[in-house]
């Protein structure tokens, strides 16, 4: 039976549940990170509680699993933070079948209803399959449904499954891991590049494609003359310069199937774009959205922006055209942009969907800066209902039209990114306990056909209780 929505604003009041307690309460540091992308069958949860304790949260079953430890460096407090990401591992396959990918990856989990994505070979090229079954350990085999040819030792391809980027602080040193779920597995990642003490706050997030979708494809365009570096279209596209400038192409069908490149720089009709092995043609199809190879870092009261590269494993200092006016201290924030529902977001001639990362500077003040990640620029982002100040206590969370955000006492607001302005959402009837840096907000879904039910789930400060509050 389908389920029917029939709550009314003012006639309804906001309900909140006590959802099964944290097995560790909340201190310095503690933040959670949750992504979901039902396309793709992902809906994967993270609450970090401290430096080796990385506990897995299923709202499904609303219940929590220590993950296994992640040996990090650095000491876990104030700035630590992280990221989920749908792009899971990559690897050149042995051989196969035209059902089977052979693989020398040690897989730990049953992957049926998640997808791998083929990169290169004679098979599927550009194409996300969805995966049938696999066996469990090493030189595992993935099954996928009968292609046209096999598989083969040309093969290269990435699994759409979850990983964790986790960034633990230190005076020192930091660390930074990332947690592979498809094969249960933790693995130092470089920190050069990096200031080596984090001492007030920070924040991570990522722009990868699949959760932001599609902003733009040659649906409707005609394909030109293209280079190694240009892929030209003569026909139906009316682009704003430079508008997709860091984001990526990925060609899914025809010639040059399965490449994936930054966009460096685009005109009206024209994208220049790191050097493609094969030039596209006529034959080609390719979609554009969020880089899958791009990380950010804020915080730690600087204005300095870092980018991790997932590929080079490196991080390098933006520098950015126009600077940041003021850095973020204790509570800052960083959303990237992705999805909302607004025509203006959405218009695929003048882009804002995927092009901004959103950022409140906390220090107990209001201000809010945008980071234009096509013009590499910042700028102040004046707003509706500007007052509340965001301080230690302070949690954030995007997801579509809004930006949430838990106050240090037991308020919470949305920021409404169509009208651009603050609204009031909730008042916690729990006393928070003593307010503590952290992201501890996160955002779940119920699907039902067209029918989508939306949960804000809230940790206390200092404390283990978990709440979800039902969003209209």
């Amino acid at each position: 039976m389908a389920t029917t929505i029939n709550l009314r604003k003012l006639l309804h009041r906001k309900q909140v549940e006590m959802c099964s307690p944290c097995p560790v309460g909340s201190g310095i540091g503690t933040f959670f990170r949750f992504l979901e992308v039902p396309a793709y069958g992902i809906k994967f949860g993270v609450g970090v509680t401290a430096l080796n304790q990385q506990w897995m949260y299923s709202p499904d079953e609303d219940a929590w699993q220590l993950l296994p430890a992640s040996a990090s460096a650095g000491t876990f407090g104030a700035c630590a933070c992280g990221h989920i990401s749908p792009i899971g591992p990559s690897a050149t396959a042995t051989g196969g079948t035209t059902a089977t990918i052979l693989t020398a990856l040690t897989l730990n989990h049953d992957l049926r209803g998640y997808k791998v994505r083929i990169t290169a070979g004679p098979a599927a090229a550009g194409a996300e399959l969805t995966i049938l079954s696999n066996t469990l350990g090493a030189n595992a085999a993935i099954t996928v449904a009968t292609q046209g040819a096999a598989f083969t030792a040309a093969t290269t391809f990435t699994l759409l499954t979850p990983r964790f980027w986790y960034f633990c602080p230190s005076a020192t040193a930091p660390g930074f891991n990332v947690y592979d779920w498809a094969q249960n597995t933790w693995t130092a990642r470089a920190v050069t590049g990096l200031p080596t003490a984090w001492t007030i706050d920070a924040r991570m997030t990522g722009t990868p494609g699949i959760k932001g979708g599609v902003y733009e494809s040659q649906v409707g365009k005609t394909i030109g003359t293209c280079t190694a570096t240009t892929v030209v279209t003569t026909a139906g596209a009316a682009w704003t310069v430079n508008q997709w400038a860091n984001s990526q192409i990925r060609v899914t069908g025809g010639t040059g199937a399965g490449q994936i490149r930054t966009i460096a720089s685009n005109t009206s009709n024209t994208l220049t774009v790191a050097a493609l092995t094969t030039a596209l043609d006529a034959t080609s199809t390719w979609v554009i959205e969020g880089n899958d190879d791009a990380i950010y870092l804020l915080g730690n009261n600087s204005v300095n922006l870092y980018k991790y590269s997932v590929a080079g494993n490196s991080w390098s200092t933006i520098a950015p055209g126009v600077v940041r006016a003021g850095a973020p201290g204790t509570a800052c924030s960083s959303d990237w942009i992705s999805s909302c529902s607004d025509s203006d977001w959405a218009d695929t001639s003048s882009i804002h969907n995927g092009r901004y990362i959103y950022s409140f500077r906390g220090a107990g003040g209001s201000l809010l800066d945008v980071y234009d990640i096509a013009l590499n620029a910042w700028r102040a982002c004046f707003y509706g209902n500007q007052g509340e100040g965001m301080t230690t206590g302070s949690s954030y969370e995007y997801d579509a039209d809004s930006i949430y955000i838990q106050q240090v006492g037991q308020r919470i607001f949305r920021f409404n990114l169509i009208t651009n302005r603050l609204e009031p959402l909730h008042t916690l009837s729990y006393t928070n306990g003593t307010a503590v840096v952290g992201d501890k907000l996160f955002v779940a879904t119920y699907n039902d056909g067209a029918t989508v039910l939306k949960w804000l789930y809230i940790m206390r400060n200092s404390a283990t209780e978990l709440f979800r509050l039902m969003l209209y």
